[in-house]
């Protein structure tokens, strides 16, 4: 999936997710609020703006990501970030974080080992917080058609959802002298429910706290869930 996200680093300051992104990290802001961990992990750190914003408020943190070109930028802000598989990840955290649709990246088999290295990483007690889209984030909100050009360089997002899988196809040009470079790849995405992901993990679920950052309707939920065992 690297060179996936790779190119998702490259297009994703023209998707317009911005503000959305920034409202999402506050409701995981919050949570910390209560929880006060001293050592935190986010897992798909991207290029480590939540991070940051941990950082400030005098948390030990430290992330990992699949893109290393995220991971350049995150390290590029003095950020203490890996370009790692969660299974290579060692320590000890007070809470483990998984923004912006770490989850739903994961087929089925997938997410329950992710489920098991969190455990696995978490103290006694710990919190794993994380999001998930909901059937209306996908068919409503994810679905459809992307379209950026600028001249110099051109984005077209096709995302199509179909028996619980988003399809997006990215197709990417960029111009160089008088020609372009085009760039393409697709990833999948999965739907689960709530239910579903709580009955993969040993975690105990504490909260489910449906938000609405697009559409009409909850397009995604937070879950935390804690360590009791």
């Amino acid at each position: 999936m690297s060179s996936s996200l790779d190119l998702y680093a490259r297009i994703e300051p023209l998707l317009g997710i911005e503000e959305a992104t920034g409202e999402l990290h506050h409701y995981y802001l919050d949570l910390l609020e209560q929880s006060k961990p001293q050592r935190l992990l986010d897992v798909g750190c991207g290029d480590g703006h939540f991070l940051e914003a941990v950082k400030s408020q005098g948390i030990t943190c430290a992330g990992i990501d699949l893109s290393q070109a995220m991971v350049d930028k995150a390290k590029s802000k003095g950020l203490s970030v890996a370009c790692q598989d969660i299974k290579e990840a060692i320590g000890a955290y007070d809470v483990v974080t998984a923004i912006f649709d770490v989850l739903n990246f994961l087929d089925k088999e997938a997410l329950k080992s992710f489920l098991s290295d969190v455990s696995r990483l978490l103290n006694l007690q710990g919190y794993f917080y994380a999001d998930i889209n909901t059937f209306y984030g996908f068919s409503e909100v994810a679905e459809g058609v992307l379209a950026y050009d600028d001249q110099q360089q051109s984005l077209i997002v096709d995302a199509s959802f179909s028996e619980n899988i988003l399809t997006t196809k990215m197709s990417f040009f960029e111009k160089e002298g008088e020609l372009f470079r085009k760039s393409y790849d697709e990833i999948k995405q999965y739907f689960y429910d709530i239910k579903e992901i709580a009955e993969m993990t040993d975690l105990e679920l504490q909260i489910e706290m449906p938000i609405t950052l697009y559409g009409d309707e909850a397009d995604k939920a937070i879950l935390s869930f804690q360590k009791v065992v």
